[in-house]
């Protein structure tokens, strides 16, 4: 099965993927941002934009589907090397981020960090390891901040 690649710059439209590649890496070396990081790098494939060089070099990879590391297990390609790291978790079990009021395990630092809110309370962020004691502060703490 064939790919087709399309790749506009100005009036330019490639449709080979080596000279859509070179082309584009050319093209995306000569944003480069201000000083002053006013400037937004722009991508001529979708509407993403950003100020920074490194975010946007990764962006541009994706696009020319650039995988530099690839998963131990399924072999699935990822362009940067924390990518495929997360994503081995899902083969190895791994779940490193560990919350220390109720122990339960999570693969994504952001992950532990939306489950912390179930033991907060939404009016004074005092913590609760039970639930149920949580949810009986909550009501005396909601009564006292109307």
């Amino acid at each position: 099965m064939y790919q087709f690649y399309f790749f506009v710059i100005g009036n330019k439209l490639f449709f080979q993927e080596s000279s859509m590649m070179l082309t584009f890496r050319n093209f995306a070396k000569t944003f480069s941002p201000n000083k002053d990081q006013s400037e937004l790098l722009k991508c001529t494939m979708c509407n993403y934009s950003t100020q920074g060089k490194q975010q946007f070099d990764i962006h541009c990879a994706r696009h020319l589907r650039q995988h530099k590391y690839s998963c131990d297990y399924c072999k699935k390609g990822f362009v940067t090397k924390n990518e495929a790291i997360v994503h081995m978790r899902v083969h190895t079990g791994e779940k490193p981020f560990a919350c220390k009021i109720c122990k339960k395990s999570f693969r994504h630092k952001h992950t532990l960090n939306v489950h912390l809110r179930t033991h907060s309370c939404r009016f004074c962020n005092k913590t609760f390891d039970d639930r149920t004691i949580l949810r009986q502060h909550e009501a005396e703490c909601c009564e006292q901040n109307p």
